[in-house]
């Protein structure tokens, strides 16, 4: 009895040796050809926006953080142009491959692969830019409300003060 104890424990740990021995040799980044997986960055991380008060009409706009904001959207654009071009690279690489081997479906299924990438390039694409361009005028809107307001603050702090200096004026006169 014991000694089926050691020799299954003793299979066992030899197969679990094997098995780590062989995860470790077979790594992606090991591998030719192939660059081991990293997260993608969609966004650049964002600057914390400086605190305005909006009590006070002479409070600087942060117009310099949204022009900042609206450079970097470039990034995530230009990143997913990239990823794009890499996956149809790798792709037409094995379309010349299946061509050349004269494998007609293959060279069909990978020929679809391709159209079908495409597509959803060219649809998440249309997307992006309209979900910029909607961004692009929020922020505008916000702008212009902004302008609107301070000058509404402000004019109606000038005609205040004119009012309190005629007020002034005018009660000397009744005296």
């Amino acid at each position: 009895m014991r000694k089926r104890w050691f020799w299954g424990i003793s299979v066992l740990l030899f197969g679990l040796g094997i098995w780590t021995l062989a995860a470790e040799t077979e790594t992606p980044s090991s591998a030719e050809g192939q660059r081991p997986a990293r997260p993608i960055r969609l966004r650049e991380p964002i600057q914390p926006r400086p605190r305005v008060s909006m009590s006070d009409p002479n409070a600087p706009i942060p117009r310099p953080v949204i022009r900042e904001r609206v450079q970097t959207d470039a990034a995530p654009l230009a990143a997913f142009e990239a990823r794009h071009q890499e996956l149809i690279g790798e792709l037409t690489a094995v379309l010349k491959l299946a061509q050349e081997e004269n494998a007609v479906k293959t060279a069909e299924a990978v020929q679809k692969l391709i159209d079908k990438h495409n597509a959803e390039y060219k649809q998440n694409l249309e997307l992006m830019q309209q979900r910029r361009a909607e961004m692009q005028r929020r922020i505008e809107q916000r702008l212009r409300e902004r302008r609107q307001q301070t000058n509404a603050d402000s004019s109606a702090q000038t005609q205040s003060t004119e009012s309190k200096e005629d007020r002034s004026k005018e009660q000397p006169t009744k005296n």
